[in-house]
């Protein structure tokens, strides 16, 4: 499908402390949705019940704490960010909500911090209320990549959608879900290639997660054995255009209809 969006919001943060600040968000977003000739029956049949134009007032207010060495390739301290977003009531034409946490714990190995072990955490939840069910299909989650799980193509994981009865080369696309939780452990080494690493950083890494789709009942289930889970080795290369990068994962625990991605590259964004 796409989407169409045009909105503008208001934004401004306040300090606590020296390590914390408070954000807000308040904001008018109108979304319009076009299906493609063939589309998943799942879209089809939320459409057919909540039209395909949308106009959301939204409120969002999240709480950001660091103790971070360093803004990039950091090596010691911790990185917390709790947020929520509302959907207005009576004046938006579908309710619902999302609330999400994510943990990063940096902690030095060596002396000179060249050696280091990175741990996050991440998980988070939306749904529907005053009687509008589960999120809506363009808002859920999704999982899988080069900065999720991965091994994984991205996005790929979790609930697959229906084809379309009538399609003669049918393909069941992920659909996403409402909750999501994901996790990763990463050992920091000194690329070897080169003496001065304050502009690289390579890693072994550990990743699992997956999404869900909690209200309906629908493959996968919400399980700890549902969780995907990926091992490789990382690296990532400060640019003059941004960093730069890349990642071998192999998926460990692939079950029918996952997509693996053994080569996977980022432009603009570090682990």
């Amino acid at each position: 499908y796409a989407s169409d969006r045009l909105g503008a919001a208001v934004n401004f943060g306040y300090p606590i402390d020296q390590f914390s600040k408070l954000e807000f968000s308040f904001g008018f977003n109108h979304t319009t949705i076009q299906l493609p000739e063939k589309p998943a029956v799942e879209f089809v049949e939320f459409i057919e019940e909540n039209g395909n134009s949308y106009d959301f007032i939204e409120s969002s207010v999240s709480w950001n704490r660091s103790t971070l060495n360093r803004g990039i390739f950091p090596t010691r301290g911790m990185r917390n960010r709790l947020s929520a977003k509302v959907v207005l009531p009576v004046i938006s034409d579908y309710n619902f909500y999302k609330i999400g946490f994510r943990n990063d714990q940096y902690f030095p190995i060596t002396d000179d911090e060249e050696w280091a072990l990175h741990f996050r955490g991440e998980t988070a939840y939306g749904d529907g209320y005053g009687g509008d069910d589960g999120l809506p299909f363009f808002e859920n989650y999704f999982s899988g990549g080069i900065s999720s799980v991965r091994g994984f193509d991205s996005n790929s994981l979790g609930p697959l959608s229906t084809p379309d009865p009538e399609d003669d080369d049918p393909d069941n696309d992920p659909l996403g879900g409402n909750f999501q939780i994901e996790t990763s452990l990463e050992f920091i080494f000194p690329f070897v290639v080169v003496e001065d690493n304050s502009q690289v950083r390579s890693l072994f890494f550990i990743d699992a997660g997956n999404v869900f789709d909690t209200t309906r009942s629908v493959d996968p289930e919400l399980s700890l054995d549902e969780l995907r889970v990926s091992a490789g080795v990382g690296f990532t290369w400060l640019t003059p255009i941004g960093p730069l990068s890349f990642s071998l994962g192999k998926a460990l625990n692939t079950k029918s209809g996952d997509d693996k991605q053994f080569f996977q590259f980022l432009l603009g964004q570090t682990f």
